[in-house]
């Protein structure tokens, strides 16, 4: 009799333990799931925000320096700048005129200067005048080879704007050796001939970091 007592209550408390524990770890498995799916969308709506932000501010930047492009290129004086021929054999007239040149084109371009992540500007007319602003003073050491084949280059694009992607700055003597480079021709009406030429190129050098 006892031996059927010990055998109902082993039998009352397994059936209670499956009762009380049987639920609890199905509940436990329904809530982890229904949390990993929740964490996994709130995750996935995360990135996708995060990644539309930043093609919004990609496409805000692209249309801020090529509007900074435009202006640049569309300046009648820088135009006349790249576009007058120098004179051999100049005389203190003529150095002082193409200083006069040099510190108005400079203030020009300093008016462009606060544009996040800009490392230069650097205007190179066709017969070899180079106006600069930038992380240097120093750009005597530029790779010639290089403006003549991006010039080139840049005549030929399909687009008035070039981006060229990261490769090495021009300006050899900047901290900043590798730049995301934007380049566009310049073009100014000649009297002459009677119609708009490239009279030079315009680089822009970003921080690769932007």
């Amino acid at each position: 009799m006892r031996t059927i007592r010990i055998s109902i209550t082993t039998r009352l408390l397994s059936y209670l333990l499956l009762a009380g524990i049987v639920p609890l770890i199905l509940l436990g498995v329904s809530s982890f799931e229904i949390s990993r799916r929740i964490i996994i969308k709130q995750a996935g709506e995360f990135h996708l925000q995060q990644i539309t932000d930043l093609s919004a501010y990609l496409t805000l930047y692209s249309e801020q320096i090529e509007s900074l492009a435009a202006n640049v290129a569309g300046n009648e004086a820088i135009g006349e700048a790249l576009g007058t021929k120098e004179a051999r054999g100049k005389n203190q007239s003529d150095s002082f005129a193409t200083l006069s040149t040099h510190a108005k084109i400079g203030d020009i371009l300093n008016g462009y200067v606060r544009v996040k992540g800009l490392v230069s500007i650097d205007l190179f007319s066709t017969d070899g005048k180079h106006f600069h602003i930038g992380d240097t003073l120093d750009v005597r050491d530029v790779d010639n080879q290089r403006v003549r084949a991006m010039l080139d280059e840049a005549r030929n694009s399909p687009t008035p704007l070039s981006w060229r992607g990261i490769e090495d700055n021009l300006n050899q003597a900047s901290t900043q050796k590798k730049v995301q480079t934007v380049t566009r021709v310049i073009r100014y009406f000649v009297p002459e001939s009677g119609k708009a030429e490239v009279v030079g190129l315009l680089v822009i050098n970003i921080d690769t970091t932007v």
